[in-house]
């Protein structure tokens, strides 16, 4: 039981370390500020657009942090998965 708990944490780290290493943050420099992976969940930006559509492509968007932690989820359950296999082959 310990192990789940173990395997989860581990998946988890590595998620949250994914999204870090692709996110941006260059919204104060004329940048965007991205946050999200696989899918950008947060995109902003200080700057002036000069096409006024893009406009409904900054903010914060549900449904792809829905996706994101969907695909966290899964990522979860299958790591158990090969986990409970492993340990079976072992016994």
């Amino acid at each position: 039981m310990k192990l789940k708990y173990l395997v989860t944490a581990i998946v988890i780290i590595i998620f949250l370390s994914l999204n870090l290493i692709f996110s941006e943050n260059d919204a104060q420099v004329d940048g965007f500020t991205i946050y999200g992976w696989p899918y950008n969940f947060y995109v902003q930006t200080e700057a002036r657009l000069t096409n006024s559509s893009y406009a409904d492509q900054l903010g914060f968007f549900p449904t792809k942090f829905a996706a994101d932690l969907f695909i966290l989820c899964i990522s979860i359950m299958a790591a158990n998965i090969v986990v409970i296999r492993i340990r079976q082959g072992k016994q």
